[in-house]
């Protein structure tokens, strides 16, 4: 065998079950047998066994000698360095031991060294500041002699901190220190003049009956102005302007935003009706966005009164406004998810379903909505031709339709936790929508106001053009906020229907023995449900909304009721009195909600109706009226006809006959 492969290491913790079966088998023998020479017999097998695996052992140790003793050499030369490094450790830790013995002995000496090193540093600072006070009056002179007030000012009163400080002491200064006191009523001169402080804190509204002016001021002179160096005086207002005023104002407005959105009430408090007619709104908006766009309007003021600053400004809002789209949509997800996370409503999981959101928005319906944005704004008033392309009365059932049939594939098994309940919440998403979708407009009105200030000034023009443009972002996000809450409000009130309308069990109809003329109990809660819903929604939304949310709900309901026939065993003329009760009931809530009787559950009702006929009357309504059903919904009526009146007709003829006419050429549904 050649040494220079490495030993392999048998594996561990292999038992064989061959040897733990044998073993049980010699227990079992010598505990059941009888005879001691049967006894005997075991025993000398297992002895045999014995020295056969005994001599197999010694041939293994024989053949793989030189591998083990390998193996025991490396093992002592691992064990001799283990040895070495253990006793070179404690020779480290007696050494560190020894250290730290003879660091304690000289402790206050270093210290007291540490000390002096200290005081001879702050001596040395002392003197610097001394020699640096020696040559003010110079550099003070130089400065006035120049007309560098502000940097005279500047080092006038650095000089005097210096000097009241840690030198305050110093008699030697004394006189220096007397004359810089004289010195010192140019700057207080400079600060009265300018007098900071105090107009720092008026009211901006002594400014505002001159903004209109501000513009046509600057153009006029703009022809007559001298191009010149700026001067010191100039230098210090605009750092003034840019690292106190601006940064001020910044935190002003930062904390009254942050005031006005984390109230408990912030997202559920709307406009007072005084507010919302001085808006000229026709909805009132959450009373937080109002006192946000009244900060946004604070710095809008400042575009128009710091012309040279008009980058900083806008700096400041988008950072306060990108920080309120944050907020805004944190309270849209504290809304829809009022609970735990793992809680989803249904109608929120439909919204993140791409295909569902793509196919809602490109309906004609919702086409036009948003194409009556730009009017509405500028307070047009409608007109037929304003609102896109007219949909005929058979595209607007086509297009519902195939909505209800998206919604009814998408469906997926839910319970109470699944819809929204709190009537308040509704409300809360109604009013969210319309505080997005205006305050996206007012950021739209800052864009634009940004983009003449590029037009007409090319200083900064690139800088300007890009804050405009991030602007229209921060809108775009707004308006995509707005139109996921009117979206969420859409699906919420279908998966109400789905929610009261489908049944809870597979019993559904199986039995029908009450003779009570009332409609379904979930009906009527569904009823209630609709238009408590309605009577929220239209204190908070607009009426063309209100109108999108409800439109083609009758489609969807009729396809519910529909499909329930599939999960009934057996009918009687009972149940189909009831379930047309039912469409009549919630036909009348339709028609009080949208004003206009809703057609089409008359189509599930003439559905319901079909059962009160034979399958020979069903095939010759079909033949003459040539109905809106499909194959598979006459052939469920036939299928429940047969097992609630009995096989004495033959229904697979008819069916049959159903598959014939469905399949002729001729007839078309």
């Amino acid at each position: 065998m050649s040494s220079s492969s490495p030993p392999t290491k048998p594996p561990r913790g292999v038992k064989s079950r061959e040897t733990s079966g044998l073993l049980l088998t010699v227990i079992r023998t010598l505990s059941t047998s009888e005879s001691n020479e049967q006894r005997e017999h075991e025993k000398a097998k297992l002895e045999r066994e014995y020295k056969r695996s005994d001599q197999q052992l010694n041939e293994l140790v024989s053949k793989h000698k030189q591998e083990l003793t390998h193996v025991m050499q490396l093992f002592g030369k691992v064990s001799n360095n283990i040895t070495t490094t253990r006793d070179k450790l404690r020779g480290m830790k007696e050494i560190l031991i020894a250290c730290k013995t003879l660091l304690s002995c000289r402790r206050e000496e270093l210290k007291k060294l540490w000390l002096e090193g200290v005081e001879h540093k702050h001596i040395l600072k002392l003197l610097d500041e001394i020699e640096q006070i020696k040559d003010v009056p110079s550099k003070l002179s130089t400065h006035l002699a120049n007309r560098e007030y502000l940097d005279a000012a500047k080092l006038l009163v650095s000089a005097l901190s210096v000097g009241d400080g840690a030198l305050e002491g110093v008699e030697a200064l004394r006189e220096l220190k007397t004359e810089l006191h004289h010195k010192r009523e140019l700057q207080s001169l400079l600060t009265d003049y300018l007098d900071i402080q105090n107009t720092s804190n008026e009211p901006r509204q002594t400014m505002m009956p001159f903004q209109d002016r501000v513009e046509d001021i600057s153009l006029f002179f703009s022809r007559r102005r001298i191009q010149r160096v700026a001067c010191t005086l100039n230098t210090f207002i605009n750092d003034y302007i840019k690292n106190v005023f601006l940064s001020r104002e910044y935190t002003r407005l930062k904390m009254a935003i942050e005031g006005a959105t984390k109230l408990n009430d912030a997202w559920r408090t709307p406009t007072s009706p005084q507010v919302t007619a001085d808006l000229n709104l026709g909805r009132p908006l959450l009373k937080s966005t109002v006192q946000v766009s009244d900060a946004v309007q604070d710095l809008e003021a400042l575009l128009d009164s710091l012309p040279c600053h008009k980058s900083d400004v806008l700096d400041i809002l988008i950072k306060l406004i990108r920080s309120y789209a944050e907020t805004c949509g944190a309270a849209y997800r504290g809304i829809v998810h009022p609970g735990s996370e793992d809680k989803t409503l249904c109608s929120v999981s439909w919204l993140k379903d791409e295909d569902i959101s793509r196919f809602l928005k490109s309906l004609p319906n919702w086409l036009n909505l948003q194409a009556q944005k730009p009017l509405l704004r500028n307070n047009r008033t409608l007109r037929r031709e304003d609102t896109g392309e007219e949909e005929s009365p058979e595209e607007i059932r086509q297009r519902n339709i195939k909505e209800a049939e998206i919604l009814v594939g998408n469906l997926a098994e839910g319970g109470q936790l699944e819809i929204i309940s709190d009537l308040q919440q509704l409300k809360s998403l109604g009013l969210l929508q319309e505080s997005m979708e205006w305050f996206a407009w007012r950021m739209l009105q800052i864009a634009n106001k940004s983009k003449k200030v590029v037009s007409t000034n090319d200083t900064n023009a690139n800088l300007l053009a890009d804050y405009a443009k991030s602007m229209n972002e921060i809108s775009v996000e707004f308006e995509e906020l707005a139109n996921t809450c009117l979206l969420m409000l859409h699906l919420e009130v279908r998966v109400q229907c789905f929610h009261y309308l489908l049944p809870k069990n597979n019993n559904y109809g199986k039995s029908n023995k009450s003779t009570s003329q009332d409609p379904d109990p979930r009906v009527l809660e569904l009823s209630r449900v609709l238009i408590s819903i309605d009577e929220a929604l239209s204190s908070s939304l607009q009426t063309r909304k209100i109108k999108y949310i409800f439109e083609g709900l009758g489609y969807l309901i009729s396809k519910i009721l529909m499909s329930t026939i599939r999960q009934m065993y057996k009918v009687d003329d009972l149940l189909i009195h009831k379930m047309c009760r039912n469409i009549f009931t919630l036909q009348q809530t339709l028609t009080n909600i949208t004003m206009a009787r809703d057609l089409s559950l008359d189509h599930a009702r003439n559905y319901f109706q079909l059962f009160f006929l034979s399958p020979e009357e069903i095939m010759n309504e079909i033949l003459e009226k040539r109905p809106d059903y499909s194959k598979a919904e006459i052939t469920t009526v036939f299928m429940l006809i047969s097992r609630s009146r009995g096989a004495s007709e033959d229904i697979q003829k008819y069916v049959q006959r159903l598959t014939d006419v469905f399949g002729s050429a001729e007839f078309t549904v």
